[in-house]
C-alpha cells in the first residue's frame, strides 16, 4: 500500500478499520499502513489515543507514533509515552 502511494487512498478506511480487530497482530499491522497517510488519516486518532495506556507497550508506542505522524500537533499528549518507553528500556534504548 505504501508503494502504491495516493492510490490506496480508498483502502485507508478498511485500514482504520482494522485498528479494531480482536486480533492484536492485525491491529499492530495496520498502523504503519494507516500513519502513511498523515492528515488524511485523522479519523484513526481516536483509537489510537486508546492504545496509549492500554497496558501493552509495545502498542502504546506504536500508537504515539502513529499519532505523531497524523497529528503532529498533539505531540505534548505522544511525547510522554515516547520518553518512559525509552527510560524503560524495553526497546533495547536503556538510557542509564
Amino acid at each position: 500500500l505504501y508503494a502504491m502511494g495516493t492510490k490506496a487512498e480508498p483502502a485507508l478506511p478498511a485500514l482504520i478499520d482494522s485498528l479494531y480487530d480482536e486480533d492484536r497482530i492485525v491491529r499492530v499491522a495496520a498502523v504503519a499502513p494507516v500513519a502513511n497517510f498523515e492528515h488524511k488519516a485523522a479519523a484513526a486518532v481516536p483509537i489510537l489515543e486508546t492504545w496509549l495506556d492500554c497496558g501493552d507497550e509495545f502498542s502504546e508506542v506504536t500508537a504515539a507514533a502513529a499519532i505523531l505522524r497524523i497529528s503532529p500537533i498533539q505531540v505534548d499528549e505522544v511525547l510522554p509515552v515516547l520518553v518512559d518507553a525509552l527510560e524503560s528500556g524495553a526497546f533495547g534504548c536503556n538510557t542509564a
